[in-house]
């Protein structure tokens, strides 16, 4: 992947993803990889918040979205830094954990874990860029207790280590 553009204004984003070929039935993948392109090329504090919630909405982009699911994503986002299991946030919707995961698998086109190390990484890049706190607080703030593990895991989404994300931003 080529380095991230630098850009100043949000029609930026509509001109990458009309060039990307990425309209209204992406795939989540492609959506939520233009969403990190998105955050790391936009380095305007509010934008990037909004853009790391596109990038966790727009991996939920379904039309099989059901309730239970949208009021997992909502609190999915709203405890990023407590530990997951899977089992309870089904329970806390009222439905088996079979049952859930089924669920959501069908509505974002993923796994639970996987949804939410990306929302992680993508609150985790709009840190980076907005914020001079150091990786390890950062980590612990989206909800990593070992930097080490969360450097792994923010790579293997965007590409780069959390260091070289914030040096590419500018910040």
């Amino acid at each position: 992947m080529a380095p991230y553009p630098h850009s100043g204004s949000n029609s930026a984003s509509f001109r990458l993803a009309s060039a990307r070929g990425i309209g209204a039935r992406a795939r989540p993948a492609a959506l939520v990889r233009l969403a990190g392109d998105l955050v790391a090329g936009i380095c305007l504090g509010g934008a990037v918040a909004v853009l790391a919630q596109l990038a966790a909405d727009a991996a939920s982009g379904s039309q099989v979205r059901t309730e239970p699911v949208r009021a997992a994503q909502v609190y999915l986002r709203e405890h990023l830094d407590s530990p997951l299991r899977v089992d309870d946030l089904a329970a806390r919707v009222g439905l088996s954990t079979s049952h859930f995961s089924a669920l959501f698998r069908r509505a974002t086109g993923g796994g639970v874990v996987e949804y939410v190390k990306r929302l992680r990484i993508a609150r985790a890049s709009e840190l980076l860029v907005t914020s001079a706190m150091p990786v390890a607080d950062i980590a612990r703030a989206v909800g990593y207790d070992d930097a080490f593990y969360f450097a792994r895991q923010f790579r293997r989404v965007q590409d780069c280590s959390p260091t070289e994300f914030r040096r590419r931003a500018g910040t």
